[in-house]
């Protein structure tokens, strides 16, 4: 995917505008299930020392972009400074975003971090100092059962089992981290974001202490939640129907450890006003900050929350005659009759059931015995799959890989899982 595309879109930004937001002219690929569009958002700045990173350009900001684009390109604005000043409007710069994002920096105290008057001044005269991103630097969505496109706002196990998805972020977002500040400091916006600037950390790309953690989503449409994050609002305040009770100790832990950052960054110096927290704060992680290990970090299989769909799939799984081995935030390992398994906890609109099948099996043997059941037409990577072989995929490090299998519904889970034994059992 082509790091610079202005050329490509920009006639077509210019002659519609806002418009564009909907035009299929400014589509970069859609395969039917994702859809990924163009935003001109190439510029970087490579002497940030701070990157807050979302997870995708959404509609406000696609008009945002196209509608200035369109503006400085009607006044002869030579294209490296429009794609900067382009960047610097849309970098969470909208009122939907802002306020949420000023007030989290001001609580931490990210103005004395960056030695700067006021932290508004990032997006004024101190915007040097300040880069924002995305996960999926162009504009992803997904398509509806109705046939629309929604904003992708999936996990990050989802993005990276997305050839176009994935494809983004590796291009787009993991391959410019080389090109920034090698001391900038990175917080994630929400869930997709925090766990994909964490496998960077574990694959090198990062190091440990520039990944701060992550602050709420700041977007105003979020309720209470940036509140009880910021702890302007403990559990007792919440309404029996607020949706946020259920994300309350999700957001305590995030509070946490970027607590536990921000205030060894500033020597020791606690952030403003800490009412009780709701629930019970882990240990402190100031462990994060520390300079890297030689080696790259264990990673955690224990005690880890499934959605309840989830938790169906696993008990079809292990009804059917596996043995649930091994279980982390992005996958569950199992195991029967010499048969390695392992399900992907990513979710799709029509609760599409990933599995991966040791890539050692014959394609042509699933093919034949999953009738009806799609297998990926080339081998797909995860990092966490201990029983699988591993090559060289788009990073520096070997990456384990397999077949992908998506069934449609958890009424063909036990057909397939227990004809996946009738398989002679892969080796390495």
């Amino acid at each position: 995917m082509d790091h610079t595309l202005f050329e490509r879109y920009s006639p077509a930004i210019c002659r519609l505008g806002t418009a564009g937001a909907n035009s299929p002219e400014l589509v970069i690929e859609n395969t039917g299930r994702d859809i990924l569009r163009y935003i001109p958002f190439e510029h970087l700045n490579a002497d940030a020392k701070l990157v807050i990173v979302g997870i995708t350009p959404g509609p406000n900001q696609l008009r945002l972009a196209y509608g200035e684009v369109q503006r400085l390109m009607a006044v002869g604005i030579p294209t490296a400074k429009l794609l900067h000043d382009v960047k610097k409007l849309g970098a969470f710069g909208g009122s939907a975003m802002r306020p949420n994002l000023l007030r989290y920096l001001r609580h931490f105290k990210f103005d004395k971090i960056l030695r700067i008057p006021d932290v508004e001044s990032l997006w004024e005269e101190n915007a040097g100092l300040f880069h924002g991103t995305s996960v999926i630097p162009h504009a992803a969505f997904t398509t509806t059962p109705e046939g629309g496109e929604s904003m992708f706002a999936g996990s990050f196990a989802y993005l990276m089992a997305s050839p176009l998805f994935r494809g983004c972020f590796m291009d787009c977002f993991v391959s410019t981290l080389r090109e920034i500040n090698p001391d900038a400091l990175y917080i994630g916006l929400g869930d997709c974001p925090e766990d994909a600037l964490q496998w960077c950390v574990d694959n090198g790309y990062l190091h440990a202490r520039q990944f701060l953690g992550s602050f709420c989503h700041p977007s105003t449409s979020g309720g209470s939640a940036p509140s009880v994050y910021i702890r302007d609002k403990t559990l007792s305040d919440l309404k029996p129907t607020d949706p946020v009770r259920h994300r309350v100790a999700k957001l305590d832990r995030a509070y946490a450890r970027m607590a536990d950052a921000t205030a060894l960054l500033l020597g020791g110096a606690a952030p403003m006003s800490e009412p009780p927290c709701a629930v019970p704060i882990p240990d402190s992680i100031q462990a994060t900050l520390a300079p890297p290990p030689p080696a790259k970090p264990a990673r955690k299989t224990v005690a880890v929350l499934c959605d309840e769909f989830t938790k169906k799939v696993i008990k079809q799984i292990e009804q059917s005659g596996y043995v649930l081995v091994r279980e982390s935030k992005y996958l569950a390992e199992f195991c029967a009759a010499g048969q390695t398994v392992y399900l992907l906890k990513a979710r799709t609109r029509i609760n599409n059931i990933c599995l991966m099948v040791h890539p050692n099996i014959i394609r042509g043997h699933l093919v034949v015995l999953l009738t009806e059941i799609a297998v990926s037409t080339g081998h797909r990577h995860h990092s966490s799959m201990s029983k699988f072989p591993s090559k060289l995929h788009n990073g520096k490090q070997p990456i384990t890989y397999g077949w992908l299998v998506s069934i449609g519904g958890l009424a063909d889970v036990s057909a397939v899982v227990e004809g996946l034994l009738k398989i002679k059992p892969a080796t390495s």
